[in-house]
């Protein structure tokens, strides 16, 4: 049995694919091809082979981290604390930089 369109596409893209690429997963989801990386920055160093990869194949292009990369949610809740002020955590937060009392034009 001869393999099919979708196998084959998946077969090329996990051996040709650049090594930085790290795919785990090759997904066919209805118009568009879910690929999956080990690398999360893939996502954003490797457009230029999706792009090219979508021009060849007439797909869209879908990157993902893989889960087994991502980190578990106290883990991401954490370094997004560290990085969020302190401020922009509270509640109703979302409007604006912290009010010192001052008006302000403009």
């Amino acid at each position: 049995m001869h393999p099919s369109a979708k196998e084959m596409v998946k077969e090329m893209l996990l051996t040709h694919s650049p090594p930085e690429a790290a795919i785990s997963q090759v997904e066919f989801e209805g118009p568009r091809l879910a690929i999956y990386t080990r690398n999360p920055a893939f996502i954003f160093e490797g457009t230029g082979f999706a792009h090219e990869l979508a021009k060849a194949i007439r797909k869209r292009i879908v990157l993902r981290i893989s889960p087994s990369a991502r980190l578990d949610e106290k883990a991401a809740e954490q370094r997004i604390r560290g990085i969020v002020p302190q401020y922009a955590l509270r509640p109703g937060a979302g409007r604006g930089a912290p009010h010192d009392g001052h008006a302000r034009n403009g």
